[in-house]
């Protein structure tokens, strides 16, 4: 997408007038924003919104290194501020250096070793604006030789979580029940067979509530989280297709749909998404 993500540059160019440098990372460096950078308005408020469109099109398209930093600006349209300005004009410094990033899928198994793998993970209230966490996710189709991105996803949390495991338990149904089971339907109804799922957690908590399922113990939690634990718990332990196991953190391929890494993190997170630099 080299042409549109140069036209959607100089779209920003010609609005902000500002000149784009290539940069590291899409994210401003810890620190860098004051508390009068998020009470003014910003400059682009009117118009941030036609470079963030064209941007977050090509992010859920074939560019998953873009997810987290546009999905945390488009909501901010409503109450735009200077340091949405600052943080824009680094995503689009970032894009402009990034032109020759390609996402890299392979498949050479036979379709009878394919196998789906879902990355699921949660930062516990770190935004600067609200108490929300945000939950993101990574799903593949998988093989001995094969690695397919099928799709990505970086979402706030509609209610402020009390501890990272229960952030980690509504990022893990929410991307189980709207993203993964869908897909893995799809593809059995196209193979003609069952396909295994695998899911990842860096968070044995959630590992092993999931185990254990609901308990009489739980009864004071609300019906919403109680009813996820019970539909999760039933999905991976009594279901012979789907399987939840631990990962790492620093393996976990959702990570950088949770949560503005450094720029000493971010060739590490480009890798776990499988985006590569093409070389001419």
């Amino acid at each position: 997408m080299t042409e549109f993500i140069e036209n959607a540059c100089s779209m920003y160019e010609e609005l902000s007038g500002r000149t784009l440098k290539p940069a590291p990372s899409p994210y401003v460096s810890e620190g860098s924003l004051t508390d009068d950078d998020w009470d003014e308005r910003g400059a682009l408020s009117n118009e941030a919104s036609k470079v963030l469109m064209k941007v977050l099109w090509c992010a859920r398209l074939a560019r998953p290194d873009l997810m987290k930093a546009i999905a945390d600006l488009t909501r901010r349209l409503t109450v735009w501020a200077r340091a949405d300005d600052k943080r824009l004009h680094r995503l689009m410094c970032y894009l402009f250096g990034s032109k020759g990033f390609r996402l890299k899928g392979t498949i050479a198994d036979p379709a009878e070793k394919l196998y789906l793998c879902m990355c699921t993970d949660a930062d516990h209230c770190s935004a600067h604006e609200d108490t929300k966490s945000s939950c993101g996710m990574y799903l593949t189709l998988e093989g001995p030789n094969s690695f397919w991105p099928l799709s990505w996803t970086s979402k706030k949390q509609t209610a402020t979580a009390r501890s990272t495991t229960e952030a980690e338990m509504f990022s893990l149904g929410l991307e189980l029940f709207s993203e993964a089971i869908p897909k893995q339907e799809f593809l059995e109804c196209v193979l003609q067979r069952e396909i295994q799922m695998f899911g990842y957690q860096d968070n044995s908590a959630v590992i092993q509530i999931v185990d254990s399922g609901y308990s009489p113990k739980l009864r004071r939690f609300k019906k919403v989280f109680t009813i996820n634990i019970g539909s999760i718990h039933e999905f991976f332990s009594e279901n012979e297709t789907g399987k939840l196991l631990y990962i790492k953190t620093a393996a976990q391929r959702a990570d950088p749909f949770t949560k503005p890494l450094p720029v000493a993190k971010w060739i590490e997170a480009l890798q776990q998404m499988n985006v590569h630099i093409q070389i001419r």
